[in-house]
């Protein structure tokens, strides 16, 4: 694979699409909601950036990358609270588009006392982002060493024409290109043989690959992806288990780092793509930035919110490192916020 090379680049990844306003909730027993009319107290609400655009970007920032933004917020009070956010972390906003009309893309994260979320969310201004909002950024994407883009199955508007727009792009610059999935993708199997070959880092997880390839099993999947003529690495998210991830110069599985208490998996797999990406800038190769991946999620669940988590890239190391050392997987204090 192509290394993300290039001193002069004035940013290390741009990531393109959701931006979310998160507000979480913990714990909510979905089992046992209030009463029609009545009141239930919680411990925590709060107000979190989401979508892949804030995640993943903010959690490259604390893991010391240089970073921008593309994509599309509404002409509200989440749109200034989102860009507030972005900016105080130092991420490059120039390119987010303000929509008049529809609302920014919302959510209500019900969490659980084990830290998994149920959602309630109004996609909001997300429903107009389009081929042009890449296409028409060629000179801003050129600035960059790594273009981000999220989330496949959530992008109507421009999903068939993500193969064109990746060759456009591939044409025009040297930026290598990050894809990832969301939801549950439709089956499409077409799509991914016509991505595949321009996309330097592809990732899903288990359950959206076997949404999107129909094959069940990570053998089966991993093979799909090599037939497709895949560019670089693939691989898939496999929650605590870790992840499996393959290049051109062979196939590992990387085990995961358990976390003594899960507080909140929000932004868990955003976080890994974060680490992966930062790992590869840093020099690691594909099995040490899968590793470096594992721990910046794990770090991820052990605190309310989708990059609350997430430490520095030294400190992540260090974690790293005294696993190690003890021949054993990091187990991470819970932290709470």
């Amino acid at each position: 694979m192509k290394k993300p090379t290039g001193s002069g680049n004035a940013f290390d990844v741009v990531v393109f699409g959701l931006l979310v306003a998160d507000i979480l909730g913990r714990p909510v027993d979905l089992k046992r909601l209030p009463k029609r009319g009545s009141l239930q107290l919680i411990d925590t609400i709060a107000f979190s950036t989401g979508g892949n655009a804030a995640n993943v970007g903010i959690a490259l920032r604390k893991l010391g990358m240089k970073v921008g933004v593309i994509g599309r917020l509404g002409n509200d009070i989440w749109r200034d609270l989102i860009i507030g956010t972005l900016r105080t972390h130092g991420v490059d906003c120039a390119h987010i588009n303000s929509d008049e009309t529809p609302q920014t893309s919302a959510t209500i994260v019900c969490v659980d006392t084990g830290g998994e979320r149920s959602f309630l969310h109004t996609p909001g201004a997300t429903r107009d982002i389009r081929s042009e909002d890449l296409t028409s950024r060629l000179e801003y994407l050129s600035k960059t060493k790594i273009l981000m883009v999220g989330y496949l199955g959530l992008l109507p508007q421009m999903e068939n024409d993500l193969p064109k727009i990746f060759r456009k792009i591939k044409e025009k610059t040297n930026v290598l290109i990050a894809l990832d999935t969301g939801g549950i993708p439709r089956r499409n199997r077409r799509l991914v043989k016509a991505f595949l070959p321009y996309v330097d880092f592809f990732i899903p997880s288990l359950n959206e690959a076997r949404s999107l390839t129909g094959y069940l099993s990570s053998g089966e999947i991993m093979g799909f992806f090599r037939d497709c003529n895949a560019s670089a690495v693939v691989g898939l998210k496999l929650g605590k288990k870790g992840c499996l991830v393959a290049d051109r110069d062979g196939e590992y599985f990387v085990p995961g780092f358990p976390v003594k208490k899960v507080v909140d998996a929000t932004g868990a797999g955003d976080s890994f793509y974060a680490g992966f990406l930062a790992g590869s800038l840093r020099g690691l190769d594909t099995y040490h930035a899968a590793e470096f991946a594992n721990m910046v999620g794990a770090c991820c669940v052990s605190a309310i919110g989708a990059s609350t988590g997430i430490r520095t890239f030294d400190e992540t190391q260090q974690f790293i490192k005294w696993a190690r050392e003890k021949n054993v997987q990091q187990i991470l204090h819970t932290v709470v916020i």
